[in-house]
């Protein structure tokens, strides 16, 4: 049996409650539809029309819908009706907003607990009053509605005959010990007129080491408890000092404006604006170098006892 692909006629017509389709239904791709008033996906691909009708009889949703008529308004100016106005779907617009803002900065799911009643205080009389979020509400959102919305945009880059993408794999175990693949797509994107998707700052830093003539290395890990990888560390440093300049201070802002406000980057930034950082750098580095011997003795796993004794 084939699958069933969405059909706009079905937007016209009108359900068991005398609703016209398209007021609470909007399409996400050829096989999903996103319910404005339910706030969740309807899979479209087995049932067609009919998967829409049933999601229309459920009680959960007429409840919804007498709800949503509720909070919905009509605006006018004298005898001129500018249209309507619905505070259900304000609200939704907002909950995506805070939402997208949330995946952007990687906020985790728990910085929505109390969210409600902090932009209440905040922001009196300006949040919407069907406003709500909770970790488990943006995870559905990201899931449900987001995700399949740029899930779309992607399909229709690559589905481009002139467009010529790269497909990425990866197996992993994710944080609940499960193994999972991942998969990332790279391709042109005509609009940016630029290459869009998947991992790309280490590709993007690659390509300011070979414009500067810097050499391809990778930055070294200093631990703290290993002496000898702080003069490493900081060499390669300056030894990358101009490609950072550059990726820091001209790319990231041209190029990458969704990391402009985390706070890895910030904190960053206030480094690199310090006049008094690279002379600190080579500081340790000449350190490290007066040091070596003494480094190099006391940084072995054998007894040296005797070797401070004499």
């Amino acid at each position: 049996m084939g699958k069933c692909t969405v059909n706009k006629v079905w937007f016209e017509k009108t359900d068991s409650l005398g609703y016209k389709i398209s007021e609470w239904a909007k399409e996400v791709d050829k096989t999903q539809i996103f319910c404005i008033v339910c706030s969740n996906n309807i899979q479209c691909e087995k049932k067609g029309h009919q998967a829409l009708l049933q999601h229309s009889i459920n009680d959960k949703h007429k409840n919804n819908c007498k709800k949503f008529n509720e909070s919905t308004t009509i605006m006018s100016s004298g005898n001129l009706e500018l249209g309507v106005y619905c505070k259900q779907e304000d609200a939704s617009k907002a909950e995506l907003m805070w939402t997208m803002k949330s995946v952007l900065c990687n906020m985790s799911g728990s910085s929505c607990d109390g969210l409600v009643e902090l932009f209440k205080a905040m922001f009196p009389n300006a949040v919407p009053d069907k406003f709500s979020l909770s970790r488990s509400k943006m995870s559905n959102l990201i899931t449900d509605a987001l995700g399949p919305h740029f899930r779309q945009i992607v399909l229709d880059g690559i589905q481009n005959h002139s467009t010529y993408y790269t497909l990425m794999y990866d197996e992993t175990t994710n944080s609940e010990s499960k193994k999972e693949l991942q998969v990332a797509v790279r391709y042109w994107c005509n609009t940016k007129k630029e290459i869009v998707g998947g991992p790309s700052d280490g590709e993007d830093y690659s390509v300011i080491q070979t414009e500067k003539g810097i050499p391809s290395h990778r930055f070294i890990k200093h631990c703290s408890s290993h002496w000898l990888t702080l003069g490493a560390a900081a060499e390669r440093i300056l030894e990358q000092w101009e490609a950072l300049m550059h990726y820091f201070k001209i790319f990231v802002p041209k190029h990458r404006n969704e990391i402009l406000r985390t706070p890895k980057f910030l904190k960053i930034s206030s480094f690199i604006k310090l006049v008094e950082l690279k002379p600190e750098i080579i500081f340790v580095v000449n350190s490290a170098k007066m040091f070596q011997q003494f480094t190099l003795t006391f940084q072995r796993q054998e007894p040296l006892i005797h070797v401070m004794y004499d």
